[in-house]
């Protein structure tokens, strides 16, 4: 009968260790297991980031590049009305500069008509 206790004994510490054993390796494989998900969910967020990063860049690129367009189109537009601007500044000062040697040929007729007309009433008187 003590043969038998001991060996009852003996039965239920082997079955205690080896479930400590089993539960320690499941343990073991948990926290594997554990630190794996941990693992793939930061990887998964810093690609997710990443992603967010990269959309964020193409958003800001499109908008940079809407807005360049947007300010070409004006410089352009304000170019235009340079240009015309300065095509009548141009027309203006061509159509003074005729008229002002209009100008300066008639009064320079008038001027040879008095100098004749006054230099033969002075000879004739």
């Amino acid at each position: 009968a003590a043969a038998a206790a001991a060996a009852a004994e003996e039965a239920r510490a082997a079955v205690q260790a080896a479930a400590k054993a089993e539960l320690a390796a499941a343990l073991a494989a948990a926290r594997g297991e554990r630190d794996a998900a941990v693992a793939a969910a930061a990887k998964l967020a810093e690609e997710r980031t990443l992603e967010r990063w990269r959309a964020d860049a193409v958003s800001s690129a499109a908008a940079a590049r809407s807005e360049l367009s947007r300010v070409r189109a004006e410089a352009e537009a304000e170019v235009a009305f340079l240009r015309r601007e300065l095509e009548g500044a141009v027309a203006r000062k061509a159509e003074a500069e005729g008229y002002l040697a209009l100008r300066t040929h008639e009064t320079s007729e008038q001027t040879s008509e008095q100098e004749s007309r006054g230099g033969a009433g002075r000879g004739g008187g």
